[in-house]
């Protein structure tokens, strides 16, 4: 299906895949948002998408990115001791991807006081409103949730009494998830029973 967006998308883009080393570029990034910058894993999940068809312009942005990576080479992740306050957040930005019109699913856990899990990722499925996009980033989180929950359960005698908190910041998600009374936005949602 074509949309006026792909056609946009696809006119904006010449290739010049053989004058930017991209691919190796982004793969640093990439390593780098996995490793030790949550801070950078929006974007450069934004900037793994374009792989296949280059513009100049990204080649210009990817340098500019680079430049201010440079500049807060400093920044890193600190985690404070006695704090053992499991805490996760999750965001979704709605038909964010201007080709595929799919969201982008963000998940944080912070521990410690410090980052100790994130993704970025484009939600295998569309989500046909914000509340939707919402729900699938924060069905995301409550996985990620659970299972770190167990890990941490293990590895600390004294998390298993604790609760860990679970954020979002969609005020009709947050509605739609403490009221289970059957509305019409729910038709669109279908139960993930995988947990």
């Amino acid at each position: 299906m074509s949309t006026p967006a792909t056609h946009k998308e696809r006119d904006n883009h010449k290739d010049v895949s053989g004058k930017v080393p991209y691919r190796e570029a982004v793969g640093s990034l990439m390593y780098l948002a996995a490793a030790t910058r949550p801070d950078i894993a929006f974007t450069v999940n934004k900037a793994a998408r374009v792989m296949d068809r280059l513009a100049e312009r990204t080649g210009t942005m990817l340098n500019a990115f680079i430049r201010c990576l440079r500049s807060t080479s400093n920044y890193g992740l600190r985690y404070t001791r006695g704090s053992g306050e499991l805490k996760m957040f999750s965001d979704a930005d709605f038909a964010g991807d201007n080709v595929t019109i799919r969201s982008t699913t963000c998940v944080t856990a912070i521990f410690a006081d410090g980052a100790m899990s994130w993704t970025s990722q484009l939600q295998k499925k569309t989500a046909l409103s914000t509340t939707e996009a919402e729900i699938i980033a924060a069905s995301e989180e409550a996985k990620e949730l659970v299972w770190l929950k167990h890990l941490l359960s293990e590895l600390l005698s004294c998390f298993a009494r604790k609760t860990p908190v679970l954020y979002i910041n969609n005020t009709s998600a947050i509605k739609l998830t403490k009221n289970p009374e059957y509305h019409k936005s729910r038709n669109t949602l279908r139960c993930d029973t995988s947990l």
